[in-house]
Formats: structure tokens, sequence, C-alpha cells
């Protein structure tokens, strides 16, 4: 913040100074002149650096928040299985892109407009004066313009783009995704050879992507055609109050300039919503699609409230067991009892949709529909139905998922 206002103090003077340079070159005015721009060069070189540093703290800030907030949401994801029980409700699309894209956007973005808005409100404190001293009607007149254009630009353009950007980050995911579900089974692919049905599939999902950003870039000229008029209107305001004044002797052309250079940086701070609007309603997407994430979540951690319980204990042992679907309205299992002893094998067999794989999600504690109670070995290990391979060398495949402990070759 600091360095916010050493910048904004020094766009103040440099306002003041550029002005009377101008009335300087106006009025031939020799000694004047080189004085101004003596001081006018000092507070160039000043600037600069300032300007440059608290754009670095900014960019620092945001990678700092960034990764506290990606530990944060991974933290919550990889907890509790809540990434399993996500992807079988099928509720929520790419939680892989809101981790990492909307993240970014979000610790990014927010920062860099929040910097903007402290900046615009300290432009307004230091230039607002400035403008006051010279035109009182063009200060009104600025502020009434910022206010109803800020409204204009809220009601008439922010719902819409609110939405349909935030549909073109779902279907950009989609399509990524499709993308690296070729690259992720190759060989499968290949030997199937089912390139063309891949292509099809693939196509479809960008003709989706397509869809939307012309729909995108349809709202997006009317939005930019708004920002055009609302910028460029403006700038012959400060010359046509102003100039019956000069003619009169009132004003240097100096105070005209200073003026205009002080209407333009107001007009920036107060119409920072308008001119930001776009960009806004890219951060308002992504930070939707954030809190959807979080709420999915904390709604994950309310359903997990299972009545199965599940004890540490020998032997193995299933006692009034009962299994439902997720949706409460089949059972699959109910009242089953059983006891495995040690050196025995128990072979389960049955048609498709009887259960079989629920009853194993049950021991493993990833059903969570249904009631009663297993006792099993603390250190028990199961096999998914499709076989997975994380990510590593040979090592990691062979102690997953224990990588933290030291075995040696």
């Amino acid at each position: 913040m600091s360095l916010l206002l050493i910048q904004t103090g020094l766009q103040v003077v440099f306002l003041i100074y550029g002005g009377e340079l101008t009335s300087a070159l106006a009025a031939q005015d020799a000694e004047r002149f080189y004085q101004a721009i003596t001081i006018f060069l000092v507070i160039l070189l000043v600037g600069i650096p300032f300007a440059s540093l608290s754009g670095y703290v900014r960019d620092k800030l945001g990678l700092f928040w960034r990764i506290w907030l990606t530990h944060h949401y991974l933290d919550r994801y990889l907890a509790d299985n809540k990434f399993y029980q996500l992807r079988l409700k099928g509720q929520l699309d790419n939680p892989d892109q809101r981790l990492e894209e909307d993240i970014r956007v979000v610790t990014q973005e927010s920062l860099r407009f929040f910097t903007l808005l402290l900046t615009s409100g300290f432009q307004l404190l230091g230039v607002a004066g400035v403008l006051w001293s010279i035109s009182l009607p063009l200060t009104v007149f600025l502020v009434i313009y910022s206010i109803v254009g800020t409204a204009i630009a809220a009601l008439g353009f922010g719902r819409p783009l609110l939405g349909i950007n935030e549909e073109q980050l779902k279907r950009e995911a989609d399509f990524r995704y499709s993308l690296a579900h070729i690259r992720e089974h190759p060989e499968a692919i290949a030997l199937y050879q089912g390139e063309s049905q891949e292509l099809a599939q693939s196509l479809q999902q960008f003709r989706q992507v397509l869809q939307n950003f012309f729909r995108l870039i349809r709202w997006q000229l009317g939005l930019n055609l708004f920002q055009n008029h609302y910028r460029y209107a403006t700038f012959v305001i400060p010359g046509i109050v102003l100039a019956p004044r000069l003619f009169a002797g009132d004003l240097e052309i100096g105070d005209v300039t200073q003026a205009g250079a002080a209407f333009s940086l107001m007009l920036g701070a107060l119409g920072l919503i308008v001119l930001q609007f776009q960009q806004l309603t890219n951060l308002g997407a992504s930070t939707q699609r954030l809190t959807q994430l979080a709420s999915s979540f904390s709604q994950a951690t309310t359903t997990n409230q299972s009545q199965i319980s599940i004890k540490s204990g020998t032997p193995l042992a299933i006692m009034q067991l009962t299994l439902t679907t997720p949706d409460t309205t089949k059972v699959l299992v109910r009242d089953l009892s059983l006891t495995v002893s040690p050196q025995e094998n128990l072979l389960i067999t049955g048609p498709s949709g009887v259960g079989k794989s629920s009853l194993l999600r049950a021991m493993a504690g990833l059903w969570q529909t249904g009631s009663g109670t297993i006792i099993q070995p603390q250190s028990i290990a199961f096999l998914p139905q499709r076989p997975y391979l994380p990510a590593g060398g040979l090592r990691q495949q062979v102690q997953y998922p224990r990588l933290s402990e030291n075995t040696s070759d």
C-alpha cells in the first residue's frame, strides 16, 4: 500500500509539473521551462522504479496466495475420499481445471483488481483536488457520467457475460479432457483402430467450445462498443468546458493541459468497473466455479455420515450388512453376515449388478449408503477393477501408496 501511495503521489506531482511545462512553452519562458523540465525528469526517474516494484510485489503476493489456496483445496479434495465421491455423483464438472486454472485466475486477477481499486482511490484523493480547483462543473459532470456508465455496464452486460464465461470455461475443460483421454489410452485406441471415433468425439467437443465462444465474442463486441464510446466521448469535454475561460485569459494553456490529464485519470479511476468489465466477468466466473467446488466439499462431508461401521480386528467378519444404491431406491445386499478365518479363501460370484463390487467398496470405506458392521485387519489391500499405475519409477510402483516409508532395495 505504501508503494501505491508513493506511486499516486508521483503521478499527481507529474501532472502538476506537466501542466507547468506546457505553460512555460506557451509563454516562451526559458527559465520557467528548464526548471519545470528538471523537476519533470527527476519525477520520471524516481517514478519508474516504484511502478515496477509495485507490480513485482503484487505478483509475489499473488504467487504466495496461489500456493496457500492450492494446498488448501488439494487437502480438502483428497481428504476422506472426496475426489471419489465427487466422481461417483457426477454433479461437478472438471475439478482438475478448477484446482489449476480457476485458482490461478482468482489469485492473480483478484489481487490485480484490488491494487487497481486502491490505486484508483488514491488517484481520486490526489487528482480530484487539482480538477476541482480548475473547474467544479467538470468535476461534477465526471462523477455523474461515471455513475451512469457503471450502472449501464453492470445491468446490461453483467449477468449474461458472467454465465457465458463460466460456460466457456466448462466447455474448454471438456475439450481438453477429451484430448487427455487420447493421450492416456493410445495403445488401446490404436489396437481397436478407433481413431475415427476419437476424432469425431474430440471435434464434437470442439464444436461445443466454438458455439459458446461465438456467443461470447458477440457480447464482447457490444461491451467493446460501449466501452469505447464511454472512453473516447470524453476526450473533447475538458477543452469544450474550459475554452471560454482560456480565451478570456482566466486560464493558461498549462491549466487546460492539467485539467485534461486530471480528467483522464479521474475517468479511469471512477470508471474502473466499466473499463475492466470483461476481466471482472472472467474473475467472477472463476470465483463462482471455486465456490461451487468448496460447496461440493462441504456437501460430500455432510453426506459421508455413513451408518456402516468399520472396525479393526481379526478375523474378517461382516455383521448385518445392508447396502443400497446411492439414491436408496434399490437394496443391493440385505442383512449379510459372514466370517473369513485366517488362511481361508472366499470367492464371491453372481451376475452383474447384484452388489459384488459394492460389497468390496463398502469394506474399503467407499460405499456410504447402508448399515451394518465390518471387522477387518488394520492392514488390508484392495485391487481396483481397472489397473492403475501411479506416476513414478519402479520403486514408486512397488511402494505405492506408502511412498514416505524408507525401504531398502
